[in-house]
């Protein structure tokens, strides 16, 4: 089961009479196994995609970007900067295939999948990114504006 919880004078209460009903079916001093988890706002996944959606704007035509082994990466949609901003900020695991290959999963940002605070982590990294690998391409008027709106 699943329950929120607002912090409140350093006290983690119920945030609602439903929440409160389950929590009293445990007795005081009871051990309860938790995992917290700060709900995400959508706002900031918003923020994120409108600093991908700048950049991937300001990128010119045909934009490819070298890799550390010569290769090029193509850039064609914001999906696809999506994708390499998460895989350069090693939000992927590895797996290896029946045919003993090794390949690249990349991981989910979704709700489900990350906290409020795994998102802060991972948006400071790819900002990061975007400063060091597409400078010329961001406005900083447009990112000032995205980094306070959102």
């Amino acid at each position: 089961m699943k329950i929120n919880l607002v912090k409140v004078e350093g006290k983690l209460i119920p945030a609602s009479d439903e929440d409160k009903k389950y929590l009293a079916k445990f007795a005081d001093g009871e051990v309860v196994n938790i995992t917290l988890k700060k709900t995400r706002n959508y706002r900031f996944l918003s923020k994120y995609y409108s600093l991908l959606r700048h950049v991937f704007s300001n990128l010119e035509q045909d934009f490819k970007l070298l890799t550390r082994n010569g290769l090029f990466i193509e850039i064609n949609s914001v999906e696809d900067l999506h994708f390499q901003v998460k895989m350069m900020a090693g939000l992927y695991e590895k797996v290896i295939t029946w045919g003993g290959n090794t390949t690249y999963k990349v991981k989910s940002i979704n709700f489900d999948k990350m906290d409020e605070i795994e998102f802060s982590i991972f948006y400071e990294t790819v900002f990061a990114i975007l400063q060091k690998y597409f400078y010329p391409y961001l406005e900083q008027d447009k990112v000032n504006h995205i980094e306070q709106y959102y």
